[in-house]
C-alpha cells in the first residue's frame, strides 16, 4: 500500500523523477523476466538485456524533450542490434545462439519496450503537463480496478474457470467483475472528474482496458507456467515480483497511449 501513494507522487512530479522510477521498474522486471528464462536453461544474455532494456524509457524521456519522436524507435532498433551483435561477440560458442538472442531481444521490447509507454503518456508533447498525469493516472486507476473487481466477483461468484491451464484462479465471473469496476472508473473517473474523454469513449476505454489487463496477467502466466515458478520473484513479501505487480500495466499503459491517439 505505501508503494501506491509514492507511484502516485512520483508520477505527479514527473520529468527525471518518474523516469528514475519506471527506468528502476524496468530494471527489476527484466532481471525477472531473465530469471525466468534462465529457468528453462535458455540462458539469455542477463546483463546486456537489463541495461538495454533500462535504456529505452531514457531514450524516449529525451525524444519527448529533444521533439525527436523518431529516437524511441531506433533506440528499439539499436538495442536489438546491439544484443544481436554483443551476444555474438561475448559468446563463448554458437550453440544455442538463435535460442539466446531471441529470448534477449523479446525481454528487451516485452519489458523496456512496453514499459516506456508510461513515459510517452507522460510526457507527450501535445498535451499539457496537467493532461499527461491524468492520462497516466487513469491507466494505473483503471488496471487496479480491474485487479480488485476480478478479484472481488472471483471470490463472491467465481463458478466457471476463465483460462485454467494457465490461471486456475481466473473466472469468468471474475472477468466481469473487472469489466464493472472498469466502466465505472472510466466513466466516473475518466470522464467525470477528470474530463480527458467523453462518455462514449469512456464506455469503449473501458471495455478495452477491461480486455487488455486480464490478457496482461495471463501472458506473464505463461513464462511462469513454463518456467515453473508461481511468482517472477520473491522481492514484494505478498505480491511477487516486480513483473507480477506490474503485468496488467505491460499491456494496459501501450492500450491507454495508443487509444488516446485515436480519439484525438
Amino acid at each position: 500500500m505505501v508503494g501506491i501513494p509514492a507511484i502516485y507522487l512520483l508520477a505527479l512530479l514527473g520529468s527525471w523523477y518518474f523516469l528514475l522510477f519506471v527506468a528502476l521498474q524496468v530494471g527489476l522486471a527484466a532481471k525477472e523476466f531473465y530469471s525466468l528464462a534462465d529457468k528453462k536453461e535458455l540462458k539469455p544474455f542477463a546483463g546486456l538485456g537489463i541495461l538495454l532494456a533500462t535504456i529505452l524509457p531514457v531514450v524516449s524521456f529525451l525524444a519527448l524533450k529533444t521533439n525527436h519522436p523518431v529516437l524511441p524507435i531506433s533506440g528499439v532498433m539499436f538495442s536489438l542490434i546491439v544484443a544481436a551483435a554483443s551476444a555474438l561477440l561475448l559468446a563463448r560458442d554458437l550453440k544455442d545462439a538463435i535460442a539466446r538472442i531471441s529470448v534477449t531481444a523479446f525481454g528487451i521490447l516485452y519489458v523496456g519496450g512496453l514499459l516506456s509507454f508510461q513515459i510517452l503518456l507522460r510526457h507527450d508533447p501535445q498535451y499539457s503537463e496537467r493532461e499527461g498525469f491524468h492520462w497516466l493516472l487513469l491507466a494505473y486507476l483503471i488496471t487496479w480496478s480491474i485487479d480488485v473487481g476480478s478479484y472481488a466477483f472471483g471470490r463472491l461468484f467465481g463458478r466457471h474457470k476463465l483460462c485454467p491451464v494457465l490461471s486456475p484462479g481466473k473466472t469468468v465471473e471474475g472477468l466481469f467483475g473487472g469489466l464493472v469496476f472498469s466502466l465505472a472508473v472510466s466513466y466516473g473517473v475518466g470522464a467525470c472528474l477528470m474530463g480527458v474523454f467523453n462518455p462514449v469513449s469512456a464506455i469503449v476505454f473501458g471495455v478495452i482496458i477491461s480486455l487488455v489487463a486480464p490478457a496482461g496477467d495471463l501472458f506473464e502466466s505463461i513464462f511462469k507456467r513454463d518456467a515453473g515458478v508461481m511468482d517472477s520473484s520473491g522481492l514484494l513479501p505478498g505480491h511477487g515480483g516486480v513483473l507480477d505487480r506490474f503485468d496488467s500495466l505491460i499491456f494496459t499503459v501501450p492500450a491507454t497511449y495508443v487509444f488516446r491517439c485515436f480519439i484525438h
